[in-house]
């Protein structure tokens, strides 16, 4: 059974247990988005950039990023997507991308203008203290797993590539949010680079309190202890539950 948990893993079964069960019981990988291809590439390329920053006390050319950005991007092309999920050291080969109704072309030119927004707007501004650090936090007798983008002296980044901007509701229910925090003691700031007609990048903090903290324990020792006893009760009540949101739906609700 599984020695550890991430704040992704816990959001999954909290989210629906059947589908984490799927994933992690039976190892069922679902094949990666167009837009799952997009981030990956995109957090790629700033993390080049701040491990040349970091190495190097210097900020790189203005083609750097843009160029890491396309390695990147060729690779998972050429070679199968590949990703690690958040905590999780496997790298997960797929043979196909699901584009829908995204245009690859289309798709590579935006995250190219994303990352030259970043850099135009706010890079170059950051002082970067680790990039892409693993951490384990144990919450009670339960190791948890993250991987942090980029911290700074005054705050944990985390980058996103998204169509819209979090709600309040949304940063104030982030486990990322509680998690980060409580594993660096910084308040966690979302770097939302934000795919819509005009891009923009938006920046979102969110900070958490001692009792958001106890409140997450429980959360994770509930998550831990119903994995172990094999709990996985499928939940279809909610936006989750529909084909278009969940590869593992033909094998559940739609079987």
């Amino acid at each position: 059974m599984i020695d550890h948990l991430s704040p992704s893993q816990i959001g999954m079964w909290m989210r629906c247990p059947k589908q984490w069960e799927f994933r992690y019981v039976k190892g069922l990988k679902v094949p990666p988005s167009g837009a799952m291809v997009l981030g990956s590439a995109y957090h790629g390329g700033l993390a080049g950039r701040f491990k040349y920053v970091l190495d190097r006390a210097a900020q790189p050319p203005p083609e750097y990023v843009t160029d890491i950005f396309d390695t990147e991007w060729q690779y998972l092309l050429n070679m199968g997507a590949m990703f690690d999920d958040e905590g999780e050291n496997e790298q997960l080969p797929f043979d196909e991308i699901v584009w829908g109704d995204e245009d690859p072309g289309v798709l590579k030119d935006t995250g190219i203008r994303l990352l030259q927004a970043y850099e135009q707007s706010i890079a170059p501004s950051i002082q970067p203290v680790t990039v892409e650090q693993k951490e384990t936090l144990i919450v009670g007798d339960v190791p948890i797993v993250l991987v942090t983008d980029l911290t700074t002296p005054f705050a944990t980044i985390d980058h996103k590539v998204k169509k819209k901007r979090f709600s309040e509701a949304e940063l104030q229910q982030s486990l990322q949010g509680t998690v980060y925090q409580m594993a660096t003691g910084l308040p966690l700031e979302f770097h939302v680079a934000l795919k819509q007609k005009t891009l923009a990048i938006d920046i979102q903090r969110t900070s958490r309190t001692d009792a958001d903290a106890l409140w997450f324990i429980g959360q994770a020792q509930s998550v831990w202890q119903a994995v172990h006893a094999g709990v996985f009760v499928p939940n279809d009540q909610g936006w989750h539950c529909d084909p278009a949101w969940c590869g593992y739906w033909h094998l559940c609700k739609g079987r």
